[in-house]
């Protein structure tokens, strides 16, 4: 699955120089609604000021905000990208990373605004998070093992895993509803993951086709004339698995 790189974006600090602004923090990030016109909208749960609340926002939002005067490059982008991530995965100071594919520009998420400037450059804006991504990572294993392990939970869950976008741990489940809500802040409190660090969404559950062991199927480069948003079986790497999105698959197996 594609997953987004790096954090977040400020218009003013994309107009000009990003050298040496503060960061803004992640939750005061705002969109140019002109801009998404034809993005889908998502909704997701967050916990605010001790209880569940309902969100609703574009989906891709950062790909929203205004950043007229900047050029991308984007395979440059992409490898700095993944230098950021190698560097600073195991930094109590590093929260995530995305990349806008579309304009090649690094969103980077530090939670102290200190060591900004080790991120800083062309194409980069840096904003402050509350949580670094190794917390995040650690909360979502212990999230998604515990969820695993409930006995209402597990028959909801889908996947789990670091959202950097939101500085948060992102838990999708089938079904959403004030007792599962409620079973999910008491499994938090149980293992130590604060509330705040949570956002639930509805997803779907991704079952792939199992072709009979008799069954022999060859595809080609040249045969293969289908966008990756269209249906391709058998399955194949790099086929678009999100309904509003951009993940893709990766290799396919079998177990």
């Amino acid at each position: 699955m594609y997953r987004a790189l790096l954090a977040i974006v400020i218009v003013a600090v994309l107009a000009a120089s990003v050298s040496s602004a503060t960061p803004v923090d992640i939750n005061r990030l705002k969109v140019n609604k002109s801009l998404c016109s034809d993005n889908p909208m998502v909704e997701y749960y967050i916990h605010e000021n001790g209880k569940w609340v309902k969100k609703k926002e574009f989906v891709d939002w950062w790909m929203c905000i205004d950043v007229k005067n900047l050029k991308s490059d984007y395979s440059s982008t992409a490898k700095k990208a993944i230098e950021f991530r190698n560097a600073g995965r195991d930094s109590p100071y590093y929260g995530g990373e995305w990349i806008d594919p579309k304009r090649g520009i690094i969103f980077v998420v530090v939670t102290d605004e200190r060591v900004a400037e080790n991120y800083r450059g062309k194409n980069v804006v840096v904003v402050k998070g509350k949580y670094s991504y190794r917390e995040l990572y650690k909360w979502k294993n212990l999230m998604f093992d515990g969820m695993r392990e409930d006995p209402i939970l597990k028959r909801y869950l889908s996947m789990a895993g670091p959202e950097e976008t939101k500085n948060k741990i992102f838990i999708g489940i089938t079904e959403i509803n004030e007792s599962i809500l409620e079973r999910i802040e008491q499994l938090a409190a149980k293992l130590g993951v604060p509330n705040d660090a949570i956002i639930v969404q509805k997803v779907g559950r991704f079952k792939p086709d199992i072709l009979p062991a008799k069954t022999s199927a060859t595809i080609t480069i040249k045969q293969v004339k289908l966008s990756r948003a269209d249906r391709i079986r058998p399955l194949l790497g790099g086929i678009k698995i999100q309904l509003a999105g951009y993940c893709t698959l990766g290799f396919v197996a079998v177990r």
